[in-house]
């Protein structure tokens, strides 16, 4: 794990990280299988949820610095995904393409923060 904060992401496995789950919620809800949804929010989470106790059994004390540095997109991501999906669990909501579209620009904008800012100021702090 601390090799893993040292070294530079690639901005297509950020972006495509984060999408996966978000679009499988999508393909769900269209469709017509709400019954995906929370399996795929429970999968992220989980592997979400494991991903952040390997930061902080790696980085002890700091753990919850390098926490919303290393993880800045999935954690942010998940927010989007559990606002999606919250739109779309019951089933009874139509499918529009608007709202993966935004949810996916929204995605790519998560991503190229994180290359670009956030992941150069992890890089200077942890050398």
């Amino acid at each position: 794990m601390p090799l893993a904060a040292v070294g530079q992401p690639s901005i297509v496995s950020l972006f495509l990280r984060t999408s996966l789950p978000f679009l499988l919620c999508a393909a769900a809800a269209y469709f017509h299988k709400p019954m995906l949804v929370p399996a795929v929010c429970f999968l992220h989470a989980f592997v979400y949820g494991y991903g952040l106790s390997a930061v902080f059994a790696a980085f002890a004390g700091y753990g919850w610095l390098i926490r919303l540095l290393l993880l800045f997109t999935a954690t942010f991501g998940s927010c989007l995904l559990y606002g999606y999906a919250g739109r779309y669990v019951s089933g009874f909501r139509q499918f529009s393409l608007r709202e993966p579209l935004l949810c996916e620009l929204l995605i790519a904008a998560l991503a190229l923060f994180d290359f670009y800012r956030v992941s150069p100021l992890l890089r200077q702090l942890l050398s």
